[in-house]
């Protein structure tokens, strides 16, 4: 009976230690992980459709789609036009990031006036770099889906430039688009009815603005790609995320695996000593 007392003791001590383990224990594990801020241009010539009739925004959320492959980045959702605003903070839970690009992206999400990207990078930068040192990342990045056109003042791009490079914050740019022009096609009821109009009544036609996307992504030492090439955009965020220790949560940590195994043995003898 002594015996049994024992073991029955020892028992309920090792159950009540993995418990205490548990609730104390974080399980880390390296893993690619940095800050990343997408930002989607939601001006009116993001509607236009190209030679494939498909909406620029709507390849921008395809995009972003084929992009977001590292679970462990804190990620955050932008729209601009002539400024930007955020429709998701920064976060690990990509989930709900994904659902929110398939829901609030869209025309002019963001109100504004045509588009003013140097203006609309310097708020995120400085959200990304802030971010970054509150979470104590090595990495920080913008990427930019937009199809380059630009209405903001130069000096406004200057600036972002100077901000990303004092900041470390490296800018991924994605031109969506072709270089021929399109008109931006009107819909009522999802019906055709025409196409946007300048203020002479003239059509209005967009094209992609490679140069200045690829000024911005090369001055801030990150890297210029056509959507046709997102492949190349995905490697190269691998590629600066850097490993760094993250918590798996979730996950089974050994150590307590182990300690379960253990409890059990304790009660494998109380069972023979209690049946003899």
């Amino acid at each position: 009976m002594q015996i049994v007392r024992c073991i029955s003791a020892l028992t309920t001590f090792s159950l009540l230690m993995i418990t205490v383990f548990i609730a104390a224990s974080d399980l880390l594990r390296e893993r690619k992980t940095g800050v990343i801020a997408y930002v989607c241009d939601e001006s009116r010539s993001m509607g236009a459709e190209d030679k494939n009739g498909v909406p620029r925004i709507e390849r921008c959320k395809d995009a972003i789609g084929k992009l977001d492959k590292f679970p462990d980045t804190h990620i955050a959702l932008y729209g601009f036009t002539d400024r930007a605003a955020s429709h998701s903070s920064f976060s690990r839970d990509h989930t709900y990031f994904r659902k929110t690009v398939s829901n609030l992206v869209a025309i002019e999400a963001v109100p504004g006036s045509g588009s003013d990207i140097g203006f609309s990078l310097i708020t995120v930068i400085e959200d990304v770099a802030e971010k970054r040192e509150e979470l104590g990342k090595k990495t920080g990045l913008v990427v930019l889906l937009s199809d380059g056109e630009n209405r903001g003042a130069p000096e406004s791009a200057e600036k972002a430039l100077r901000l990303a490079g004092k900041s470390n914050v490296k800018i991924v740019a994605i031109g969506v688009g072709g270089d021929y022009p399109s008109r931006i096609p009107i819909y009522e009821n999802g019906k055709l009815i025409g196409f946007e109009k300048d203020s002479k009544g003239n059509e209005f036609v967009t094209r992609l603005d490679e140069d200045t996307l690829r000024l911005i992504a090369r001055e801030s030492g990150g890297v210029y790609v056509h959507e046709e090439e997102i492949d190349e955009a995905r490697a190269f965020i691998e590629k600066a995320l850097v490993l760094e220790k993250v918590k798996i949560e979730g996950a089974a940590n050994p150590i307590i695996v182990y300690m379960l195994m253990a409890a059990f043995v304790p009660l494998a003898i109380l069972k023979k000593y209690s049946v003899a």
